[in-house]
């Protein structure tokens, strides 16, 4: 029964895991994931946190939350170790510049607005998540090998 937990628990940290966060580093709380190809789209916690159980191989995600710009990103699972999937999304507003348009060559002008700059996405930080996740999967690999 123990050893049938032990590899439960197991399943349960293989896969992708990670946080969605804002371009200031905040949490994007019910972002969407999906995994392209599938018709299910799951929801970020309060704390931007997602994770999904897939087996070795390439998948690609689309990332979307309302107000930002949606993500696609391209990961790999390899067997036995939790891929960290850290995702920052960019928000959607236009940033009005103080340049000014000619509208069809005719004699009335409207402000030039810019898309966001994105910026780079910052280096993942291992969290306390990734800690236990990998800790757990040198338990297992120890246990069964």
């Amino acid at each position: 029964m123990l050893q049938s937990l032990i590899k439960y628990l197991a399943e349960a940290h293989r896969g992708a895991h990670g946080f969605v966060m804002d371009e200031n580093g905040n949490p994007v709380e019910r972002a969407g994931i999906r995994v392209k190809g599938r018709d299910v789209t799951y929801r970020t916690t309060k704390y931007g946190e997602f994770w999904r159980i897939l087996l070795p191989g390439t998948y690609r995600v689309e990332v979307t939350a309302e107000g930002y710009l949606p993500q696609e990103v391209e990961f790999i699972v390899i067997d036995n170790h939790p891929t960290l999937l850290n995702v920052t999304l960019h928000s959607a507003k236009l940033k009005i510049t103080n340049e000014l348009q000619r509208i069809d060559g005719g004699p009335y002008y409207r402000p030039v607005a810019l898309p966001p700059r994105a910026s780079p996405a910052p280096a993942a930080a291992p969290g306390l998540f990734s800690s236990i996740s990998n800790s757990f999967s040198s338990l297992v690999s120890n246990i069964f090998g």
